[in-house]
Protein backbone atom coordinates (compact mmCIF):
# COMPACT_ATOMS: atom_id res chain seq x y z
CA UNK A 1 0.00 0.00 0.00
CA UNK A 2 2.95 2.57 1.09
CA UNK A 3 4.29 1.81 -2.68
CA UNK A 4 0.78 1.92 -4.12
CA UNK A 5 0.26 5.25 -2.64
CA UNK A 6 3.13 7.33 -3.59
CA UNK A 7 5.60 7.20 -6.95
CA UNK A 8 8.03 8.44 -4.69
CA UNK A 9 8.38 5.69 -2.03
CA UNK A 10 11.40 3.36 -3.17
CA UNK A 11 10.96 1.30 -0.60
CA UNK A 12 9.22 -0.27 2.77
CA UNK A 13 10.11 -2.48 5.23
CA UNK A 14 8.91 -4.24 8.35
CA UNK A 15 9.01 -4.21 12.32
CA UNK A 16 11.35 -6.90 13.41
CA UNK A 17 10.38 -8.93 16.60
CA UNK A 18 12.69 -11.22 18.11
CA UNK A 19 11.76 -15.49 17.70
CA UNK A 20 9.39 -16.11 21.13
CA UNK A 21 11.91 -18.91 21.75
CA UNK A 22 14.78 -16.46 21.35
CA UNK A 23 17.21 -15.91 24.69
CA UNK A 24 15.97 -12.99 26.74
CA UNK A 25 19.36 -11.13 25.78
CA UNK A 26 18.81 -11.78 22.68
CA UNK A 27 15.04 -10.42 23.00
CA UNK A 28 16.26 -7.25 25.00
CA UNK A 29 18.67 -6.11 22.02
CA UNK A 30 16.60 -6.95 19.28
CA UNK A 31 13.48 -4.65 21.11
CA UNK A 32 15.86 -2.07 21.00
CA UNK A 33 16.65 -1.59 17.25
CA UNK A 34 15.24 0.92 15.26
CA UNK A 35 13.32 -1.94 13.36
CA UNK A 36 11.59 -2.50 16.39
CA UNK A 37 9.56 0.70 16.84
CA UNK A 38 5.73 0.73 16.59
CA UNK A 39 5.63 4.38 15.06
CA UNK A 40 5.41 4.29 11.51
CA UNK A 41 8.49 6.65 9.74
CA UNK A 42 8.73 8.25 6.51
CA UNK A 43 12.09 9.36 5.46
CA UNK A 44 12.64 11.70 2.51
CA UNK A 45 15.41 14.20 2.29
CA UNK A 46 13.29 18.01 1.77
CA UNK A 47 16.29 20.14 3.05
CA UNK A 48 19.50 18.79 1.86
CA UNK A 49 21.75 21.81 3.75
CA UNK A 50 19.71 20.16 7.07
CA UNK A 51 20.26 16.79 6.08
CA UNK A 52 24.55 17.14 5.63
CA UNK A 53 24.24 18.81 9.42
CA UNK A 54 22.68 15.68 11.22
CA UNK A 55 24.70 14.11 13.64
CA UNK A 56 26.45 10.80 12.04
CA UNK A 57 23.57 8.70 14.53
CA UNK A 58 20.90 10.59 13.26
CA UNK A 59 21.59 10.39 10.02
CA UNK A 60 22.28 6.70 10.00
CA UNK A 61 18.68 6.33 11.93
CA UNK A 62 16.98 8.76 9.09
CA UNK A 63 18.84 6.38 6.09
CA UNK A 64 17.87 2.73 8.42
CA UNK A 65 16.66 0.58 6.14
CA UNK A 66 16.34 -3.47 6.76
CA UNK A 67 16.24 -5.80 3.26
CA UNK A 68 14.96 -8.98 6.32
CA UNK A 69 11.48 -8.14 5.14
CA UNK A 70 11.00 -5.28 2.60
CA UNK A 71 8.95 -4.36 -1.04
CA UNK A 72 11.25 -2.69 -3.44
CA UNK A 73 10.26 -0.48 -6.29
CA UNK A 74 11.01 -2.44 -9.49
CA UNK A 75 11.93 0.94 -11.30
CA UNK A 76 13.93 1.71 -8.40
CA UNK A 77 16.16 -1.44 -8.01
CA UNK A 78 16.72 -1.20 -12.05
CA UNK A 79 18.21 2.30 -11.29
CA UNK A 80 19.92 1.42 -7.54
CA UNK A 81 20.51 -1.91 -7.71
CA UNK A 82 21.99 -3.38 -4.30
CA UNK A 83 25.99 -2.51 -4.43
CA UNK A 84 28.46 -5.24 -3.64
CA UNK A 85 29.37 -5.12 -0.45
CA UNK A 86 30.70 -7.51 2.78
CA UNK A 87 27.78 -6.04 4.82
CA UNK A 88 24.71 -3.79 5.12
CA UNK A 89 24.08 -3.47 1.01
CA UNK A 90 20.42 -2.67 2.46
CA UNK A 91 22.13 0.49 4.36
CA UNK A 92 24.05 1.81 1.53
CA UNK A 93 21.11 1.43 -1.23
CA UNK A 94 18.83 3.52 1.44
CA UNK A 95 21.78 6.26 1.53
CA UNK A 96 21.64 6.65 -2.20
CA UNK A 97 18.12 6.45 -2.97
CA UNK A 98 17.32 9.06 -0.23
CA UNK A 99 20.12 11.26 -1.93
CA UNK A 100 18.44 10.71 -4.93
CA UNK A 101 14.88 12.10 -4.21
CA UNK A 102 13.04 8.58 -3.04
CA UNK A 103 11.31 8.09 0.19
CA UNK A 104 11.57 5.47 2.28
CA UNK A 105 9.21 3.64 4.57
CA UNK A 106 9.19 2.36 8.06
CA UNK A 107 5.88 0.32 8.28
CA UNK A 108 5.29 -1.23 11.72
CA UNK A 109 2.06 -2.91 10.65
CA UNK A 110 3.67 -5.39 8.99
CA UNK A 111 5.89 -7.69 11.07
CA UNK A 112 8.58 -10.38 11.02
CA UNK A 113 9.79 -12.85 13.24
CA UNK A 114 14.03 -12.35 12.89
CA UNK A 115 16.47 -12.65 15.53
CA UNK A 116 19.97 -14.55 16.56
CA UNK A 117 21.18 -15.58 19.26
CA UNK A 118 24.77 -14.75 19.31
CA UNK A 119 27.57 -15.96 21.01
CA UNK A 120 29.61 -13.29 22.40
CA UNK A 121 33.03 -13.92 19.90
CA UNK A 122 29.73 -13.51 17.15
CA UNK A 123 28.53 -10.40 18.37
CA UNK A 124 31.68 -9.13 18.38
CA UNK A 125 32.46 -9.60 14.92
CA UNK A 126 28.89 -8.23 13.98
CA UNK A 127 29.82 -5.56 15.60
CA UNK A 128 33.05 -5.03 13.85
CA UNK A 129 31.50 -5.28 10.75
CA UNK A 130 28.62 -2.72 11.35
CA UNK A 131 30.48 0.15 12.88
CA UNK A 132 33.00 -0.19 10.43
CA UNK A 133 30.10 0.31 7.74
CA UNK A 134 28.64 3.01 10.09
CA UNK A 135 31.69 5.27 9.89
CA UNK A 136 32.55 4.45 6.42
CA UNK A 137 28.58 5.84 5.43
CA UNK A 138 28.12 8.06 7.78
CA UNK A 139 31.38 8.92 9.70
CA UNK A 140 30.14 7.28 12.91
CA UNK A 141 32.63 6.87 15.58
CA UNK A 142 30.88 7.02 19.05
CA UNK A 143 34.15 5.01 21.14
CA UNK A 144 37.25 6.79 19.78
CA UNK A 145 39.26 6.11 23.05
CA UNK A 146 39.73 4.60 26.39
CA UNK A 147 37.94 6.28 28.54
CA UNK A 148 34.70 6.19 26.40
CA UNK A 149 35.05 2.56 26.06
CA UNK A 150 34.79 2.38 29.86
CA UNK A 151 31.96 4.67 29.95
CA UNK A 152 29.81 2.79 27.62
CA UNK A 153 30.70 -0.32 29.10
CA UNK A 154 29.48 0.31 32.43
CA UNK A 155 26.62 2.41 30.45
CA UNK A 156 25.30 -0.62 28.66
CA UNK A 157 25.71 -3.22 31.35
CA UNK A 158 23.31 -1.13 33.42
CA UNK A 159 21.17 -0.38 31.12
CA UNK A 160 20.60 -4.22 30.03
CA UNK A 161 20.41 -4.97 33.58
CA UNK A 162 17.20 -2.59 34.11
CA UNK A 163 15.69 -4.43 31.25
CA UNK A 164 16.48 -7.98 32.05
CA UNK A 165 15.44 -6.83 36.05
CA UNK A 166 12.55 -5.09 34.55
CA UNK A 167 10.53 -7.61 31.38
CA UNK A 168 11.80 -11.26 33.38
CA UNK A 169 9.50 -12.19 36.42
CA UNK A 170 11.66 -15.33 37.11
CA UNK A 171 14.39 -14.84 39.17
CA UNK A 172 16.00 -17.97 37.84
CA UNK A 173 16.08 -16.66 34.40
CA UNK A 174 17.60 -12.92 35.91
CA UNK A 175 20.42 -15.30 37.58
CA UNK A 176 21.31 -17.33 34.60
CA UNK A 177 21.71 -14.51 32.30
CA UNK A 178 22.63 -11.38 34.28
CA UNK A 179 26.30 -12.55 34.37
CA UNK A 180 26.48 -12.53 30.57
CA UNK A 181 25.64 -8.62 30.15
CA UNK A 182 29.23 -7.37 30.84
CA UNK A 183 30.67 -10.01 28.46
CA UNK A 184 28.17 -9.10 25.86
CA UNK A 185 28.60 -5.33 26.38
CA UNK A 186 32.86 -5.61 26.55
CA UNK A 187 32.05 -7.47 22.92
CA UNK A 188 30.46 -4.84 21.59
CA UNK A 189 32.20 -1.93 23.04
CA UNK A 190 35.50 -3.18 22.29
CA UNK A 191 34.22 -3.76 18.12
CA UNK A 192 32.93 0.08 18.07
CA UNK A 193 36.85 1.40 19.83
CA UNK A 194 38.09 -1.07 17.27
CA UNK A 195 36.17 0.05 14.19
CA UNK A 196 37.20 3.19 14.55
CA UNK A 197 40.98 3.01 14.58
CA UNK A 198 41.77 4.67 11.41
CA UNK A 199 39.97 8.14 13.36
CA UNK A 200 41.72 7.64 16.03
CA UNK A 201 44.54 7.84 14.27
CA UNK A 202 43.80 10.64 12.17
CA UNK A 203 43.27 12.89 15.55
CA UNK A 204 45.87 11.80 17.57
CA UNK A 205 48.67 11.58 14.26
Amino acid sequence: MNLARDERVASAYSRQMPHRDSSPLTQIRVNRFFTSSGERRESQIIDIEAYNKLFPQNKHQFCNFDNVSSCIRKSVWKEFPFPKTDFAEDLEWSKSVLEAGYKIVYEPDSIVYHSHDFSPSDWYKKNMLNYRKLYSLFGAANIYHAYALLTNLIFYTLRDSYFLCKEQRSIKVIVSNIHLIPVYSFSMVLAQYRSTKGYRQSINP
